[in-house]
């Protein structure tokens, strides 16, 4: 009780009503617990007014079970009854909050999920995309050997037909020569 008294004096000079709050609800409880039922319901009661200030469904569904324990305890069960169903409203809306926190929470999940999966399968189809990519770059180096080779080739062919029509000239040429001595030959054997 005495740490809980000395964090209230703190807590209204930094003027954290959170904690403020939260102490007064524990100062209740200690007070219920040591059987000094005026002190806890005003803590109670305080604990009350500060979370209605704070706007906190949760906090106020902590504070208003507290003052349903200390009127127990006191012995003022209408009061108790009427404070937990203020209680019991509250926690209704703090469940909502929490089933839609869930809710949203296990949607994102889903959704990163399925994000993952579909940036696993464009992942795939992008590698199968890449190995097409390189066999049609493969195929296509191939094809530019081949058509070179037979560049290469053709060139190599047409040198030799050069050759060989220069060579089947030079050929006609010495068979005109020879034709030619021959004749003059058999025209001095004859002479």
């Amino acid at each position: 009780i005495y740490y809980l008294k000395k964090s209230i004096t703190y807590y209204e000079i930094s003027d954290y009503k959170k904690g403020i709050e939260h102490a007064h609800r524990n100062l209740a409880d200690a007070y219920r617990m040591k059987n000094n039922l005026n002190q806890a319901l005003i803590h109670s009661n305080k604990s009350v007014e500060i979370a209605k200030t704070l706007n906190d469904n949760h906090r106020l569904f902590n504070a208003y079970n507290t003052l349903v324990q200390v009127n127990e305890a006191s012995g003022n069960y209408k009061e108790a009854f009427e404070n937990l169903k203020i209680a019991k409203r509250f926690e209704d809306s703090t469940l909502k909050v929490q089933k839609l926190r869930s809710i949203a929470e296990v949607e994102t999940k889903y959704q990163t999920v399925k994000k993952e999966a579909e940036i696993g399968v464009l992942g795939e189809k992008n590698k199968a995309q890449n190995r097409q990519l390189w066999f049609l770059l493969a195929g296509l180096v191939l094809a530019l050997g081949f058509i070179g080779a037979i560049y290469w080739q053709n060139q190599k062919i047409k040198a030799s037909e050069k050759l060989v029509l220069a060579q089947a000239d030079q050929l006609k040429l010495m068979m005109k020569e020879l034709h030619h001595r021959v004749k003059n030959n058999l025209a001095i054997v004859s002479g």
